[in-house]
């Protein structure tokens, strides 16, 4: 009986990794992928080719889950687990995230409406119009997108950026009560983060510093001189990370050339796949739910989850735009994989601060129609992505 209510209580979950264990064979065997170079790289570790790089997790599970074996298909088969676990897990924390938050503001909501908004933030992605659909071609190249199929340490990065994000923003609420257990787990979740892919610590340590500070002008720097040193001991890691991948080349899978971390002219990454009078289409429609929402919800901008998440899409943003790598990865738009992330954060405490103003008022304005409107428009627009992968045999 126990194991039956358990089976029960947690039915959504069992679903959705089911559901992404048939996503990910069907995209491992059939679409052309990062998940393969990964792959390859692993194989290329266990015959003693080259090392595992600085942000080796990823590399390292699906080893383990393989058995240390060089046979690509129990490695597709290790990784195809491991990735459905990995979005279930994210799956997971997000409808806790929206659960506790909600109870913050008062709200206690029903299983059912936790895994509805959980399931629709998860397939949220940017709106397709004209151009993307019929001229590129190209869905997922020309958006800021909230999700990907085909990265394997992003899709295993993304639990550990949404644990990080929501223990870091319960310290800025209570900064004085504060223990220093919530310091360790923070810190070792900022090292998580950056053993899999640093990404989302480039906009975590700056944001997070900005917050530190204003709450330090507040309370005083003795008072919450402790809370700065996840930040201390990130940049750390990050620097030693930083050496390891560009000066010492560790574990590179393109060993031909040595990558260099430069400063570019603006948007040069985004305008090798794109015309420049495409840009604003593109983040209008990979933003058109935040944007509408600030425009008729300005009270938004006090909601602090949304706060933290926006100055991390908008310093994700700038990275992305003036950042890239030089050499062999100079397209791989590695600058570009925080945007993906600070999204994810930004639709998912957007939509919790909506949930909220219907809640409060326990009915729809014409205005919360609208902006669900265009978040269902961003929802449709993850399962038609679904669908291209699936007809095209292509991601992007």
């Amino acid at each position: 009986m126990f194991l039956l209510n358990a089976l029960k209580k947690h039915i959504d979950v069992i679903l959705f990794i089911l559901f992404n264990l048939i996503v990910f064979s069907f995209i491992t065997n059939n679409v052309e992928t990062d998940i393969e170079e990964h792959l390859q790289h692993i194989v290329n570790i266990n015959a003693n080719v080259t090392n595992y790089p600085p942000n080796f997790l990823f590399y390292y599970l699906a080893n383990i889950l393989s058995l240390f074996s060089s046979n690509l298909k129990l490695l597709y088969w290790s990784t195809i687990l491991l990735l459905s676990t990995s979005n279930t897990l994210r799956f997971y924390i997000s409808k806790l995230i929206i659960k506790k938050l909600s109870k913050n503001n008062g709200f206690k909501l029903k299983p059912t409406q936790l895994t509805v908004l959980g399931l629709l933030l998860f397939i949220c992605f940017g709106i397709p119009d004209y151009f993307n659909l019929f001229e590129f071609k190209k869905l997922y190249i020309t958006r800021i997108v909230s999700n990907v199929w085909h990265n394997s340490t992003l899709i295993l990065l993304f639990p550990f950026t949404f644990l990080l994000f929501f223990k870091q923003y319960q310290v800025f609420e209570n900064p004085l009560k504060s223990k220093p257990l919530d310091l360790v787990i923070i810190t070792f979740l900022v090292l998580i983060n950056i053993i899999i892919k640093p990404s989302f610590v480039f906009v975590y340590i700056p944001v997070t510093l900005i917050f530190l500070l204003k709450i330090m002008l507040s309370l005083g720097f003795r008072k919450i001189a402790y809370l700065f040193l996840p930040i201390i001991l990130g940049s750390l890691f990050l620097l030693i990370q930083y050496l390891m991948i560009y000066k010492f080349q560790i574990g590179s899978i393109q060993s031909d050339e040595v990558s260099q971390v430069i400063i570019v002219k603006p948007f040069k990454y985004y305008l090798y796949w794109m015309p420049a009078w495409y840009l604003p289409i593109m983040f209008l429609f990979s933003y058109t739910l935040p944007f509408f929402s600030i425009i008729l919800k300005p009270k938004i901008l006090k909601y602090k989850p949304f706060l933290y998440a926006l100055c991390m899409s908008i310093f994700g943003l700038l990275i992305s735009i003036f950042v890239m790598e030089s050499g062999p990865r100079q397209w791989h738009g590695n600058f570009m994989w925080q945007n993906i992330i600070c999204s994810s954060l930004l639709f998912l405490t957007n939509v919790i601060f909506l949930n909220t103003c219907y809640l409060k008022k326990n009915n729809m304005s014409a205005k919360l129609k609208f902006l669900t409107g265009i978040f269902m428009l961003h929802c449709v627009s993850g399962v038609i992505y679904l669908f291209k992968i699936y007809y095209t045999h292509m991601y992007i």
